[in-house]
């Protein structure tokens, strides 16, 4: 069984169905202007003869204070029948812009356990979301061909379909540099560096015009 779950917020955090203790805390202090575009989602397979769900899991966000980026930590997990699996549990943190991708395997008893998508969100500002779980819409998206944990197939496949028609028309309307990072007229996500040539952090269409 393929299973494919995305989770987008363009603009903070939906309510959630439950929340899972083992990760969560109250937020520190509530900032209507922070917002995210992106975030978790997971890709799996579930083998015959098999219990265990084995795939990747994504986080590829940009975080914003208003129209001004902000750094910020994203954790994603997979929470089953109400827990908090901790071999589904990822965590990037940046300034603007979040991404990171890992192996994950889950138990959901063959499909028959509910499994909820979980995502918390840490602004440097010190407004914290609380682990949010919600039971995700599966989409009928899958990676191209080929073995599902083959990494850059997966991110990439998810990056163009899902994240960067969310994420890059942002960036794009907010060129400048911000610290650590510049963000070009394209989107495209560049080290703040004098004389930093290279391939940048984030790539947004059109791709490889660096």
């Amino acid at each position: 069984m393929h299973r494919f779950a995305i989770r987008i917020a363009a603009a903070g955090m939906a309510a959630g169905v439950a929340l899972v203790p083992m990760l969560a805390s109250p937020a520190a202090a509530d900032s209507s202007l922070d917002n995210i575009a992106g975030g978790c989602a997971f890709d799996t397979d579930q083998f015959a003869g098999s219990n265990t769900n084995s795939g990747v899991m994504m986080i590829a966000s940009a975080t914003f204070n208003a129209n001004t980026p902000i750094g910020a930590t994203v954790t994603c997990a997979i929470a089953v029948n109400g827990v908090v699996d901790p071999d589904t549990v990822l965590t990037a943190t940046g300034f603007g812009v979040q991404f990171g991708v890992t192996e994950i395997a889950f138990n959901d008893d063959s499909g028959t356990l509910p499994t909820a998508l979980c995502q918390r969100v840490q602004y440097a500002d010190g407004y914290d979301t609380g682990l949010v779980c919600e039971y995700p819409h599966f989409s009928p998206w899958l990676p191209p061909e080929g073995n599902p944990l083959l990494f850059f197939d997966v991110v990439n496949g998810y990056l163009a379909f899902h994240v960067d028609p969310v994420v890059c028309p942002i960036l794009a309307a907010h060129p400048g540099d911000y610290g650590p990072i510049a963000i070009k007229s394209d989107g495209d996500i560049y080290p703040n560096v004098l004389g930093y040539s290279g391939a940048p952090l984030y790539d947004c269409p059109p791709y490889n015009n660096f």
